[in-house]
């Protein structure tokens, strides 16, 4: 699980100061569970980091295979049936996340023969508006509730919060477009 959005960010979003700390531990926790929450509802891990994927191959013909943490970043290492794929055997195309064997090259017919390691996802800047805005949101509307509506549990004094997934319905039709555009 990552975070989606800034400390800093959140504070500009819901209008506190910078140099205020006093509400750090409580919007530190609402990131990290809101984040989950929506990486939840995405399936899938949104900021860049590591991932080896494997994949079952079952034809003569299979050229390519795609990945699933868009976009792709970098390419570490592809292996076919055990043997490294030189990098000039392959393209990358980072924003469909395909891996794409040259020269008429094919991948070896067998139950995960296809390994690859990757950097991929969006580095923080980088994660879409839409992302960062449902994550506000959905913290603004935590904090406007206080702990009613939509909180299944908020105890200020040891900052335990356990949040209820009906928190993303308003976001659900625009989760459902991202989830079609960065899986």
């Amino acid at each position: 699980m990552s975070l989606l959005v800034t400390l800093d960010d959140i504070k500009l979003y819901i209008g506190i100061d910078l140099d205020e700390t006093a509400y750090d531990p409580q919007l530190r926790k609402f990131n990290s569970r809101v984040s989950n929450l929506v990486e939840t509802s995405l399936d899938r891990t949104i900021a860049a980091t590591t991932y080896t994927e494997y994949f079952d191959i079952y034809t003569y013909t299979t050229d390519r295979v795609v990945l699933k943490n868009l976009p792709i970043i970098s390419v570490a290492a592809v292996t076919d049936y055990g043997s490294l794929v030189s990098s000039d055997k392959y393209k990358v195309k980072e924003e469909s996340g395909a891996i794409v064997l040259l020269s008429q090259r094919y991948f070896t017919p067998e139950i995960e023969s296809v390994e690859v390691t990757y950097y991929g996802g969006y580095e923080s800047d980088d994660v879409p508006g839409g992302i960062k805005g449902i994550v506000y949101a959905i913290i603004d509307a935590i904090i406007s509730r206080q702990g009613k509506e939509g909180l299944i549990q908020y105890r200020l004094g040891d900052l335990s919060t356990r949040l209820n997934p009906s928190l993303l319905e308003p976001f659900k039709e625009e989760l459902i477009l991202y989830r079609g555009k960065i899986t």
